[in-house]
Order: C-alpha cells, then sequence, then structure tokens
C-alpha cells in the first residue's frame, strides 16, 4: 500500500465539516434548553393559576361561614346589628396595616365553652363573638387574609388571630342595605337595593339594615409569570388597585346573605307581607270614609 492511499484510509473530518457539526450541536443543544425553559415556564403559570384557584375558593368558603353567622341571637329583640361599625376595631374603608377594607361580623353564641369562641378559638365569655376580618399588611406585595376576634383566651392559649390565605393584594367589602318602602316605612320588602360602602352606611345611619356584605379579592401569583412588566387597572367594587409587574392576577367576588339579620330587621316573609297587606287594607278605609 502506498503512503498517499494510508492517508486516505485514516483521515477524519476536515475543519470545515467539525464547524458545521458543532454549530448543529450547539443549535440543538439550544432547542433543548428553550424547550425546558418554555416548559417550566407553562409548569409555573400552571401551577399559580391552580394555586390563585384553590386560595380564591377557600377564601369564599371562609368568609360566607362567617359572615352568615352575622346578627345570630338566641335571645329574641337582644340583636344590635350583624356588622360592627363602631369603634377602633369596626368595620373601615381602608386602614392602617391592612390593605384595603375590613369588616367586623357579630353575633351572639350560646355560653357553653363550645359555641361562644371566636375565629382563632379563643373564650368569649358573655358570648358576644366579633370576628374581624382583613388583608394583611406585611410590607409584602401582597398580604394574607387574617381573622381576628374579640375572646380574651388564657394563659396556656393567648388571645390570637389567624392567617388563613396568603398571596392577596387587595380586599374590598360593600354592604347591602334592605329596602324600605317609602309609603310604608314601618313593613320592610325585605330585598336589597342598594351596596354602600363602610363610610356611606354610618354617614347615613343605615347601620341596623344591613342584611348581606359583597367581598372582593384581588389575588396574585407568587411568581413572575408575565414576559415584560405590564401595568393594569383592577376594579374591585367601588375601588380600582393598580398593578404594575409581572405577576399574573385574578378577582374573586361573592355577595354573601345573612339570613339572621333580615329576619331581625324584616321578620319572617309571613309577617312583612301582612304588614304590607294591613297598610293597604287601612288606606282602602280611610279612601271609603
Amino acid at each position: 500500500m502506498s503512503s498517499s492511499s494510508f492517508l486516505k484510509v485514516q483521515s477524519g473530518f476536515t475543519l470545515v465539516e467539525m464547524m458545521i457539526a458543532s454549530v448543529l450541536g450547539i443549535a440543538l443543544m439550544g432547542a433543548v434548553v428553550q424547550l425546558v425553559i418554555e416548559n417550566n415556564r407553562d409548569f409555573q403559570l400552571q401551577e399559580n393559576i391552580a394555586t390563585m384557584q384553590e386560595n380564591g375558593r377557600f377564601s369564599l368558603m371562609f368568609l360566607k361561614r362567617l359572615i352568615r353567622q352575622g346578627g345570630y341571637s338566641g335571645k329574641i329583640g337582644n340583636w344590635k346589628g350583624a356588622i360592627v361599625f363602631s369603634g377602633d376595631n369596626g368595620s373601615k374603608d381602608e386602614g392602617a396595616e391592612q390593605k384595603g377594607d375590613s369588616v367586623v361580623v357579630a353575633f351572639e353564641a350560646k355560653v357553653d365553652g363550645v359555641q361562644n369562641k371566636d375565629c382563632a378559638g379563643n373564650l368569649v365569655v358573655d358570648g358576644k363573638v366579633e370576628n374581624r376580618l382583613y388583608v394583611s399588611d406585611n410590607g409584602k406585595l401582597a398580604g394574607n387574609l387574617v381573622c381576628k376576634g374579640n375572646g380574651e383566651g388564657s394563659d396556656e392559649k393567648p388571645s390570637t388571630s389567624i392567617s388563613v390565605v396568603e398571596g392577596i393584594d387587595y380586599f374590598q367589602v360593600l354592604y347591602g342595605i334592605e329596602q324600605v318602602d317609602s309609603n310604608k316605612p314601618a313593613c320592610h320588602l325585605g330585598v336589597v337595593n342598594q351596596f354602600l360602602n363602610a363610610t356611606e352606611v354610618v354617614k347615613n345611619k343605615l347601620q341596623n339594615r344591613v342584611v348581606s356584605v359583597q367581598v372582593a379579592l384581588l389575588f396574585a401569583s407568587k411568581n413572575d409569570l408575565l414576559p415584560a412588566v405590564t401595568s393594569k387597572n383592577y376594579s374591585l367594587l367601588d375601588k380600582t388597585f393598580v398593578a404594575n409587574d409581572k405577576k399574573n392576577r385574578k378577582i374573586f367576588k361573592e355577595i354573601v346573605f345573612m339570613p339572621n339579620a333580615m329576619f331581625n330587621i324584616a321578620g319572617s316573609p309571613i309577617s312583612s307581607h301582612l304588614c304590607a297587606m294591613s297598610k293597604k287594607v287601612k288606606s282602602k278605609k280611610l279612601e271609603r270614609v
């Protein structure tokens, strides 16, 4: 075998071939890395959305359970309102150390050591339970839904608040006012004709006509999910929240009816109907006279 034939048999890739192979390898590797990044981003997106959905549903369920207790009392005629507006710890629009509004739900429980406890499990000696619901402002972008009761606690278990759900940017509350017929002010119609914030309720002295509560929570994703910083306005009842970041957000709303409050104000549907009928009968008698 000649030397030239031996060199041809033993020759490898040329420099050009090696460069082409390297470029193709780098391109393929880049595509694989990009695919992994996209899959990870999609996974984070789905995980964050699922977490917001779960936390949002649980928050509404928790709020409904507590708010529906408003106005309950085992003593007839001893009711003073389902929602507390007075005092430093009353329901308020905005406020220090909270993101948005707060609502204080009141009811009178049986004093048996079991039912007369606030949302944190603290004992309320006289049975007049008040649970304050708000979103804490802990210095971070998103806060926690918190419930703080008026229980006294004990040496073993001091009075505390409980953190229910995290990841909330804003909390808004409006109050449903029971309608009264202007022609028959003593008779209640048993329906809500307007929703007002806490300031308007107090200003118009409508505290004892609140029969429902409308709540709205704005949840934010834990991670940055948007490709770029985006400015967006979110309408929550009577307020607007402006976000300017890469987070995804979702609003959860609910109107919670308080049957005990309605019963205490208007009585049973039968009594309201009879009241209205009696007014009509009296007016007809006056017309005949």
